[in-house]
C-alpha cells in the first residue's frame, strides 16, 4: 500500500528543508573545517611517523571506527545513509578547496561521488525497511483489532 501523496509531499517538503538548512552551514563553516580538517591530518600522519605503537593504536582506532559504523548501518541505515551523504560532499568541497594534486584531486572527488552513491542508496534502503515495518505493524493492529476478545 502506497503512502497518500499529501505525505509523500510532506516527506520530500521536510527531505528539501534538510538540505537547505544543512547546505549554508557546511558553506559557513569551509574555511574553519578545512583548515582544522588538513592541519589535523597533517598532525595525524606526523604522529604515524613516530614508531610502530603508533601504527598499532591508529590500527585500533581506525577499526574500532570502523565496527561504531558498522552497528550504525546496520541499526540505522537511513541515518547512516544521510552521514555518508553529508561525509562525501564535506570531503569533496574540502578537496575542492585543497591544493593537491591533480590526481589525488581526482581520487577523492571519485571515491566521495562512490560514497554518496551508496549513502543515498543506504537511505533509500534504510526507508523502504522503516515503510515495510510500519506496514507490518498497521496490518498486526488491524488483524488484532478484528479478532473478537476472548469471553465476549
Amino acid at each position: 500500500m502506497k503512502r497518500p501523496l499529501k505525505w509523500r509531499l510532506v516527506e520530500y517538503f521536510l527531505g528539501a528543508l534538510a538540505l537547505a538548512v544543512v547546505g549554508p552551514i557546511m558553506v559557513a563553516a569551509h574555511v574553519g573545517l578545512q583548515t582544522w580538517f588538513f592541519n589535523t591530518t597533517r598532525d595525524l600522519h606526523a604522529w604515524a611517523q613516530r614508531g610502530p605503537l603508533q601504527h598499532v593504536v591508529g590500527t585500533a582506532a581506525c577499526v574500532g571506527f570502523a565496527a561504531v559504523a558498522l552497528f550504525f548501518r546496520w541499526n540505522q541505515r537511513t541515518f547512516y545513509g544521510v552521514v555518508e551523504v553529508g561525509t562525501a560532499i564535506a570531503v569533496i568541497w574540502l578537496v575542492l578547496g585543497a591544493d593537491l594534486a591533480p590526481a589525488s584531486t581526482f581520487g577523492a572527488i571519485v571515491g566521495s561521488i562512490y560514497v554518496m552513491v551508496r549513502g543515498v542508496d543506504n537511505f533509500r534502503e534504510g526507508w523502504s525497511e522503516r515503510q515495510r515495518a510500519d506496514e507490518a505493524r498497521r496490518a498486526d493492529k488491524k488483524a488484532k483489532a478484528a479478532v473478537p476478545a476472548a469471553g465476549a
